[in-house]
């Protein structure tokens, strides 16, 4: 029998075949350069930063801007220095007046409201002593916004009208529609009827 690979030896068994030992691992040396992946973490969160106070910035910035804008407006109140000046103190009731209409019913809380009123204007407001031009809705407007929801029992206290009339006074001196803004001298209300 031929000896060769795989062949038994002539005096029987067959030697194990041993194994090399592997080669021991070098020991890791220490990256010179961060990991992969954490450089990408650091500008990440940079930009973050960086996002989150450029938008306090330009915000604070639009906060100024609004501020000075309302300012110059005369909405937000008065300079240091200045003194407010008010419309109705220097003007004097005109012949300038309006009505509501036509009485319009307003929904109560427990009933209904049938109201008209009459609107008179500063001197400064030249519409004749029927209105001519001047828009009447925003005063119907007002009425809706000022009773609305209201209860009966809030309407018939005592010195109820003189307080509501008043209050209809100042929300009508709110409206920005001319010439409404600040030039409604007093109201009257002609109709005032509830149930």
């Amino acid at each position: 029998m031929p000896v060769g690979v795989g062949a038994k030896p002539a005096g029987g068994a067959a030697k194990p075949v041993t194994k090399l030992a592997a080669t021991p691992a070098k020991p890791a040396t220490p990256p010179s350069e961060p990991p992969a992946g954490s450089v990408g973490k650091q500008r990440n969160i940079l930009k973050i930063v960086l996002a989150v106070v450029l938008s306090l910035v330009l915000l604070a910035g639009l906060a100024v801007g609004v501020l000075f804008a309302l300012k110059a407006l005369g909405i937000l109140g008065v300079g240091m220095n200045q003194e407010p000046t008010s419309i109705q103190s220097e003007a004097k009731l005109g012949k300038t007046t309006i009505t509501t209409g036509e009485p319009i019913n307003i929904n109560l809380k427990n009933g209904y409201l049938a109201f008209a009123a009459t609107v008179y204007f500063d001197d400064t407001v030249n519409g004749g002593e029927s209105g001519g031009d001047i828009d009447t809705s925003p005063a119907r407007n007002a009425a809706y916004l000022l009773f609305k929801g209201m209860s009966v029992e809030e309407l018939g206290k005592s010195g109820a009208i003189a307080e509501l009339q008043e209050k209809y006074q100042d929300l009508l001196n709110k409206e920005v529609i001319p010439p409404y803004d600040g030039h409604v001298m007093a109201v009257r209300f002609t109709t005032f009827a509830y149930q």
